[in-house]
């Protein structure tokens, strides 16, 4: 009984593959050098057969470091006539915040205060610009709640009958809710 693999992970064994074929090794010596099982690579490399099963990342280091030990670079390029959700579409927006958030935590990482704006000088504008605009309506929310909390004190302070008892009876009142 044949499983189904994703055409993501069917792509990375391929790729996988045809870099062992380049360096021409067989498949026993590449199990030998990345310390897979005897045997576990071909099951790897043919996940959807019977026998075959989908390895998992820590798995899959182990050959990608063997394959490749002075380090890797992933690319993954559109192929004709498939469509891509633009950035503008359903999952647009969470991938640009996602990207954008991880860009913020690198910068806050930086040590100088130049490299922190020689990096957020690196967003586009329009970015730069929506992020100041969203800061100022958080400063001015927070500061219009603060006014709003500061008239209602008065106005319950107002309300207050101030011919009975102390000005600390009054504002004991006041915070029970009398």
């Amino acid at each position: 009984m044949s499983q189904h693999v994703q055409p993501a992970y069917v792509g990375f064994i391929q790729q996988l593959e045809q870099r062992r074929l380049t360096l021409g090794w067989t498949t026993v010596e590449l199990e030998a050098r990345s310390g897979l099982g005897e045997g576990q690579y071909q099951k790897i490399l043919h996940a959807d057969a019977s026998s075959g099963r989908q390895a998992c990342w820590p798995t899959l280091q182990l050959a990608v470091s063997a394959l490749f030990p002075g380090g890797f670079r992933i690319k993954i390029q559109a192929c004709d006539g498939v469509p891509s959700t633009p950035l503008g579409g359903s999952r647009g927006p969470n991938m640009r915040r996602h990207w954008l958030r991880r860009h913020l935590m690198q910068i806050g990482q930086l040590q100088t205060r130049e490299s922190r704006r020689e990096a957020m000088l690196r967003l586009p504008s329009e970015q730069r610009q929506a992020m100041a605009r969203h800061a100022a309506n958080v400063r001015w929310a927070r500061i219009r709640a603060a006014r709003e909390a500061a008239a209602k004190t008065a106005r319950e302070m107002a309300k207050i009958r101030w011919g009975r008892g102390s000005a600390a009876v009054a504002v004991h009142q006041l915070r029970r809710g009398d």
